[in-house]
């Protein structure tokens, strides 16, 4: 079995995940400003530990 660095891995994920989180946040504020409905409510993100991963593999048998 190939050793993973789980960070270097992950660290795309959470870099996607930011980026997201930065554009819905907008969204959000500019129907606010224009005193517009936003269908956005509110946002939160998050890229899973290494060891939930494993974990859920392990379940999944994968």
């Amino acid at each position: 079995m190939e050793i993973l660095n789980w960070k270097d891995l992950l660290y795309p994920y959470e870099q996607t995940v930011d980026e997201l989180l930065i554009k819905f946040n907008s969204i959000i504020k500019e129907c606010r400003h224009l005193g517009v409905y936003s269908p956005i409510e509110s946002v939160s993100g998050r890229v899973k530990r290494a060891a939930s991963i494993m974990d859920k593999a392990a379940r999944k048998h994968i």
